[in-house]
């Protein structure tokens, strides 16, 4: 969720919409009482409706003047819309790895019962996004992919597993972080702090501050 400066709040939209033909309905306002303003945010469309489903998660954020700018989870793609939904620019950024978002067979077990299912097999681009007093757009990105439960095969260094990619306000980078090296799977910055999130081991927030060197 995101709070715009008129109180409006920036939510998912319902997938349905997605399923409407030409619908542009990644994102949708809501006002106080919960009436929809409006949606938008461009989806990127398969042949499966479940890869579609999967390759548009989205992590999004609005900046003190309510643009909304929106990362894909698996997708190498950073949005920016007007507070009215206009689409300003489409960014990506160099990766240590190739995009494949594509369907593959499983196999279900279930005693002496197998069954084979086409199932989506996705890249994981990005985990957050964030922006901070100055206006600059912080995206947690991945270096290595994740197992099927989010956390990392004998890496217990998460610095060597994410990079912030700090973008301006115009979607250029202006230099990459390397997080500080404790287990986390979210973040978000309000004012010069940054607060990285563990939801398991540790079940904490980790604080620190933004400094900028002259």
């Amino acid at each position: 969720m995101s709070l715009l400066s008129d109180a409006h709040i920036i939510l998912p939209a319902d997938v349905s919409l997605w399923e409407e033909a030409g619908a542009e309905a990644l994102l949708t306002v809501f006002d106080g009482q919960g009436t929809t303003v409006r949606s938008f945010g461009a989806v990127t469309r398969y042949d499966d409706p479940q890869m579609t489903l999967n390759a548009n998660i989205v992590y999004f954020a609005a900046d003190q003047n309510d643009a909304c700018y929106v990362a894909f989870a698996h997708q190498n793609r950073l949005d920016k819309y007007t507070k009215d939904g206009k689409l300003l620019f489409s960014a990506d950024r160099r990766l240590p790895y190739e995009i494949r978002n594509e369907m593959k067979d499983e196999v279900f077990t279930s005693g002496a019962m197998k069954q084979v299912f086409s199932w989506p097999s996705v890249t994981s681009v990005a985990k957050g996004i964030s922006v901070d007093r100055k206006g600059r757009v912080w995206v947690l990105t991945f270096l290595i992919q994740p197992n099927r439960f989010g956390g990392f095969d004998n890496q217990p260094d998460f610095s060597l597993c994410y990079r912030f990619d700090v973008f301006d306000p115009q979607g250029i980078l202006q230099f990459t972080v390397i997080p500080p090296p404790v287990k986390f799977s979210g973040f978000s910055i309000c004012d010069d702090r940054m607060y990285l999130v563990d939801p398991g081991d540790e079940s904490c927030v980790y604080e620190y501050r933004i400094l900028d060197r002259d």
